[in-house]
Order: structure tokens, then sequence, then C-alpha cells
């Protein structure tokens, strides 16, 4: 009997941010241009942007209104009326623009269960969810939930980038305040440290960046929630920083273009999310989600 040997083949593994990103580029450019994911992911980041502007911006209308038909000045209103302004705009915000948020977060996940079932079955035409779906968060069983899961997840991701440079900043602001005698070397050791401890916190909130995912899938506390995340996260918290880090580049871009380019980038990283959420908790923590 003549033996037949297989040639082995050494591939480089390829990482897991980029299977991330592969994977919610794959999600989003299925199916057709109006049915495709893009467009049902795209439309709900508009309507949820468009939803957190009105929640801003029509509480901080009726506030300058009231301020003139009372005889303030609408510039300069005085600090108790600047104060409860932006107490009113900051919870309008919270209940109305973050639930959202969550159900564009639920849709991406919804989007990529869709693609896995079509990839699975081979299926080549499948209808995709609605970007209305995003509104499902408000059922009153779910809306605390959702409320605190947008928290979570707004002070996980957008948290991070805003660290550095307030370390920086404040790290020069208080070195050149400083008497002493070398100020530049106290400047640079300030800053220094304070990027150092802002890339430690964000290592740390990168352990708890499953608490929004297991708040909205699971009827669990909080609490729980963050233990959950922080045990699911053990060996994997560095993947989960390089993933989030990954998008400096998308979240430049949005700040150049003043937020237009976010329309495209954040489908990206929710969807890149789901994915590299879904491979690392697997099945267990997934169920349907009665949306």
């Amino acid at each position: 009997m003549t033996q037949v040997t297989q040639s082995s083949y050494i591939f480089k593994p390829i990482s897991e941010t980029k299977r991330s990103r592969l994977y919610a580029a794959a999600v989003l450019n299925s199916g057709r241009v109006l049915g495709s994911a893009w467009f049902s992911l795209l439309t709900a980041v508009i309507l949820v942007g468009a939803l957190s502007v009105a929640a801003v911006k029509l509480p901080a209308l009726a506030f300058e209104v009231a301020a003139s038909v009372l005889g303030f000045d609408p510039i300069l209103p005085g600090p108790l009326f600047t104060a409860v302004k932006t107490a009113v705009c900051a919870l309008s915000f919270a209940l109305l623009a973050l639930p959202g948020w969550a159900g564009a977060y639920l849709l991406a996940d919804r989007l990529r269960m869709r693609h896995e079932y079509r990839r699975l079955h081979n299926i080549e035409a499948m209808e995709n969810p609605s970007p209305l779906i995003i509104f499902s968060v408000y059922r009153p069983k779910r809306y605390l939930r959702a409320l605190v899961s947008s928290l979570s997840s707004a002070v996980i991701y957008c948290l991070p980038p805003a660290l550095i440079p307030t370390a920086y900043y404040l790290g020069r602001h208080v070195g050149w305040a400083s008497p002493r005698p070398f100020d530049v070397i106290f400047v640079i050791l300030i800053n220094g440290g304070g990027i150092c401890c802002a890339v430690l916190l964000c290592r740390l909130l990168s352990r708890i960046s499953l608490v929004p995912r297991l708040l909205l899938e699971r009827k669990i506390d909080p609490f729980a929630a963050i233990r959950m995340s922080y045990k699911l996260m053990q060996g994997n918290a560095r993947a989960s920083f390089r993933l989030t880090i990954s998008f400096t580049g998308w979240a430049l871009l949005t700040f150049v273009s003043c937020g237009i380019s976010a329309a495209w980038s954040l489908p990206l990283f929710m969807t890149a999310r789901a994915g590299y959420e879904y491979n690392l908790t697997g099945k267990n923590i997934l169920f349907d989600l009665g949306l």
C-alpha cells in the first residue's frame, strides 16, 4: 500500500482585532443596497443621532426662551440658571438618546446573527431587520436595563479617547504652574504619569466591556454584569483594547469631519464589537432577544 503524505502548511494566524473588523465588513456589505445591513444600521445611526441632537437642543431652546421671557440675559443668565439648564439637557439626553444607542447596538448584533444564519444555511437573500428595531428598547421591562447599558457603554467607549489629552493638558497646566526650578522635566514627568494612568484605566475599562451586552441579554443587576464581564475578559482584555484602539483613525476622521464620518464608522465599530464579543462568549449568553 502506498502511503500518501499530506504536505503541511503553516499559516500566520489572524489576530482577533483584524478578524472582528473583517467580520464586520462582511456583515455590513452583505445583501442588496437598500436591503443591506449597511443601509439598516446607517439609517438607525442617523435616526439616533438626530434624536440625540433634539434631546439636547430642544430643552436648551426652551430655557433660552424662558430666560428671555423672565428678563434674564440669554447669553449670561446666571450660574444657577445655567446649572439647571445643563442638568435638564443631560437628563433629556439620558432618557431619550441613550436607550436609542442601546437599540442600535442590539440591531448590530441582530444583523450579525442574521449574517451567521445566512452563511451557515447558504441563503443568498434574507431580509435584514428594520432600522426601527432600535426603538424596541423602550419597552417598560427593558427600558432601565437599556439605559444602564447605554451609560456603561458611553463610559467604556467614550471615556478612553478623552483620557489621554485630558491627562496631557492637566499635567501641562500643573507642571507650568509649579514653582520648581526644573519646570520642563516636571512637565514631562507629570504628562508621562498621567498618560500611563490613562492607558491603565483604558485597560481596566476593557475588562468590563461586556457589561452592555450582559445587561441587555441577561436579567442581572449591573454589579453582577461587571463581575461576569471581568471574569470572561480574563486573558482577552488586551485584544479588546487593541480592537478599540484600532478605530483611532476613524475617531480622528470623525473629529475632522465634524461628526459626518460617524455615520460610517459607528456601524462598523458596533458590528465589529458584536462579532468580537460573539467569538469571545460563544452562544452561552446569546438567546432570542424578542425584538
